[in-house]
């Protein structure tokens, strides 16, 4: 596809290709796989992975439909340079080059292509195969004009294919072919409005995918500790940022909540996930937490291979926290509540991120039954403010130990934080007053970084070096404020009442 960074002899980027070479080879990601593993056995013919472009239509709308065309055929194309583009993954595949032209993918429908193994292999290797794929189409852009276009891949095995393959349990992978299907960003809507926010949200996804592609993205880590005691360690989260020149960082929120716009998020969780695990095997003293977005939280082609190396390592499976943050809508509350017992199977906890923040919050808190209930920092910095917003923050932190669960303070900046999420019963806190975040460098540990507090939130923070354009709205009652402070503040009002009245009905054992 397009403007792909050619890397390790790979005619796309370097990334995928590489991860899933090694694999197959025996190394890095493929040092988990088990000496056996089941394979796909049963029915004639070749076995069919079956890809769609999850966000066709949205590029209809913002592009045209000469472009949505245009990353239908180059999908296709980097399907078959991808698959043909070592000796071990045609082994794999049970692919034989026999000539120019040649090539495993075919365009069955519109909106639908084929591939056609020529072998069973096992299911392990479908797995990683999957995911693979899934990264390295999501990672190349399609040249458009003078613009760039990531698609959004549904990569899985084909639903009739799946008909003679036996339930042994590790099927969840093959289930997903008939599985609702995952997210491909927010609704069509009719109007320029529309087409230039989705062309400005793609410009900013490309961008940190790009960053992603060359491999420029970088872990800050950030404890989670307790109140007054230093040496204490939940675990340290593992914050994005992009390096830039000098000291600067470019900070990251804007950029992934576009990508969560998009439907283009997969990819960036999928590569955060592995790093964190990468991190954890290389130093075991380390217990880490990962944000994934919502719309990750499920199992599919995405967490095959992350699947298979949690299950042969438990012990870095319980060092491992993942997060999943409420910026977006869960899709789907069975889905996800899949995707959590499996995890914690696995060995790992997960924590409700930005609890509070969502709309669905006190919903996704009762499914999802988290170990760990991370309060959104707005309701610390309400709490600064009054008495109703110490109100709502002692509501929400009794309503997140109400499950029984750990539960984190965001956003302590002053030791008035400290003290006011403390009176509230959030002894776990995090932030800047609690300790800084540390940027990554190679061979050398880790340096602290010097960013200011956010001013908006750590989900609508610009960068260090850049000025906020967040619009101005204005309340009879409030004078001016920036926008999303607007909404909080109305929002507010009701959140009290929610909280009061769950907590209410929990205490009488309803």
């Amino acid at each position: 596809m397009g403007n792909g960074n050619a890397g390790d002899g790979a005619p796309m980027t370097g990334l995928p290709s590489t991860a899933l070479k090694n694999a197959l080879a025996g190394t890095s990601r493929g040092t988990f796989l088990p000496s056996e593993t089941p394979a796909i056995s049963g029915g004639q013919g070749a076995l069919r992975l079956d890809i769609r472009v999850l966000n066709r239509m949205h590029i209809v709308a913002a592009f045209g439909a000469d472009a949505a065309e245009a990353a239908q055929r180059a999908m296709a194309d980097a399907a078959s340079r991808y698959l043909l583009s070592d000796a071990a993954i045609r082994a794999m595949l049970g692919v034989q080059l026999a000539g120019p032209g040649l090539t495993p993918v075919r365009q069955i429908d519109e909106d639908l292509i084929g591939v056609d193994l020529k072998a069973y292999p096992p299911l392990v290797d479908i797995s990683l195969l999957i995911e693979g794929l899934s990264l390295a189409l999501a990672l190349e852009p399609v040249s458009w004009e003078g613009e760039r276009i990531h698609v959004a891949p549904l990569v899985q095995v084909s639903g009739v294919a799946t008909e003679n393959v036996s339930n042994d349990g590790d099927d969840l992978l093959l289930k997903s072919a008939v599985s609702d299907p995952p997210f491909g960003g927010d609704p069509v809507l009719n109007g320029d409005d529309w087409s230039d926010r989705y062309r400005r949200d793609m410009t900013a996804a490309a961008r940190l995918l790009n960053d992603l592609a060359a491999d420029e993205l970088k872990f800050a880590y950030q404890p989670v500790r307790m109140a007054g005691r230093s040496k204490s360690l939940l675990y340290s989260e593992c914050l994005l940022r992009v390096p830039q020149f000098g000291e600067v960082v470019r900070q990251t929120g804007a950029e992934i909540i576009a990508m969560e716009r998009l439907g283009l998020v997969r990819a960036l969780d999928n590569h955060m996930v592995w790093r964190a695990i990468d991190r954890l095997q290389a130093d075991p003293e380390l217990r880490l937490g990962i944000n994934i977005s919502a719309q990750s939280a499920r199992i599919d082609g995405w967490w095959a291979g992350l699947e298979y190396r949690l299950k042969a390592e438990p012990q870095l499976a319980q060092r491992l926290t993942i997060e999943i943050t409420e910026t977006s809508s869960i899709p789907s509350i069975p889905t996800a509540t899949a995707f959590t017992d499996r995890m914690r199977a696995l060995g790992c906890k997960i924590a409700l991120d930005d609890f509070g923040a969502g709309r669905d919050a006190i919903r996704d808190l009762y499914a999802l039954r988290p170990d760990i209930v991370k309060i959104d920092a707005f309701f610390l910095r309400q709490a600064r403010h009054s008495e109703k917003g110490q109100a709502a923050l002692k509501s929400l932190v009794g309503l997140a130990r109400a499950f029984g669960g750990a539960v984190v303070a965001e956003g302590v900046e002053t030791q008035v934080d400290s003290n006011a999420a403390l009176e509230a019963g959030a002894a776990w806190q995090q932030g800047y007053f609690i300790d800084l975040p540390r940027l990554e460098t190679p061979g050398a540990g880790c340096e602290v970084l010097t960013e200011r507090p956010p001013i908006f939130g750590r989900r609508l923070t610009p960068p260090p070096h850049v000025e906020s354009s967040i619009p101005v709205a204005f309340s009879s009652t409030a004078g001016a404020l920036p926008m999303q402070s607007y909404f909080e503040a109305r929002w507010l009002r009701w959140a009290i009442v929610a909280a009061a009245a769950t907590w209410a009905l929990l205490s009488i054992g309803v």
